[in-house]
């Protein structure tokens, strides 16, 4: 318990640090914490494919921060199509290593425009919004779950998590997003209520879909960079969802 305390606490430092160093400082930050967590992907499956793979990854992860709505789009579409030729001309690359490899990114590349969007557009206190709502989420989730879960939500997947968790967590991150969405974030709070009734679902969506990648590869953790905690992906899986989520409601509210 020392140990994930301490993990903790250094970055909870690190990332404060970041904030203070302004933009460049969080784009720094978010673009390395997305690679390690595509590196991490990568590993999973890197006995089976050439190492290009992940510098190709990175090439366009890197590329994303750069551009408009319009052109991630047709980023994304000439991924497919590398991938695509990849597949063609070797006989190392299968359909399931694109198929893998391009949904990690894509997902990694969209996670990576949102939040630099929304902490350029709207501030770290917005884009401590959505991480204030994902701790809350997960922390009453496990809270709930260990004291009160009966029910097993998907055993297949999590063994440990049950539905009484899941609606402990979505009332914990619900109330959360909204108190903090109404007093911290310059947004219109219609706004925030819309966000606060879907964050909590979709952040333990992202929980469970990268749990179900664990299950299927047979592992514990993504990694072992953060003492007693795990891989960076196994602290972010249900933000780079809601990430992907602000970048939707953003998107269509035209702000983005």
């Amino acid at each position: 318990m020392k140990q994930r305390i301490l993990t903790a606490l250094v970055v909870i430092g690190v990332v404060f640090g970041f904030f203070a160093a302004g933009d460049v400082g969080f784009m720094i930050l978010i673009i390395g914490v997305l690679a390690v967590a595509a590196y991490e992907l990568y590993s999973l499956i890197r006995t089976k494919v050439k190492p290009i793979i992940f510098p190709l990854m990175l090439l366009f992860m890197l590329a994303t921060p750069f551009i408009s709505i319009k052109y991630l789009v047709a980023l994304i579409c000439g991924f497919i199509i590398i991938l695509a030729v990849l597949l063609i001309v070797t006989d190392w690359f299968t359909i399931e290593h694109m198929s893998f490899i391009f949904l990690m990114t894509a997902l990694l590349m969209m996670a990576i425009y949102s939040a630099v969007n929304l902490f350029i557009t709207y501030g770290y206190l917005a884009f401590i919004w959505l991480l204030v709502a994902n701790y809350m989420t997960d922390t009453m989730a496990y809270f709930v779950g260990v004291n009160y879960g009966k029910h097993k939500m998907i055993p297949k997947v999590s063994p440990n998590k049950s539905w009484e968790g899941a609606i402990g967590g979505y009332f914990g991150g619900l109330i959360a997003s909204l108190i903090y969405g109404h007093f911290l974030v310059p947004f219109e709070f219609e706004f925030v209520i819309l966000a606060s009734l879907l964050i909590p679902i979709v952040a333990q969506l992202g929980d469970l879909f990268f749990s179900s990648i664990k299950r299927q590869y047979k592992i514990k953790d993504f990694g072992t960079l953060l003492p007693s905690h795990g891989g960076i992906l196994d602290r972010i899986d249900s933000m780079v969802f809601t990430l992907i989520l602000m970048m939707l409601l953003f998107t269509a509210a035209g702000t983005f």
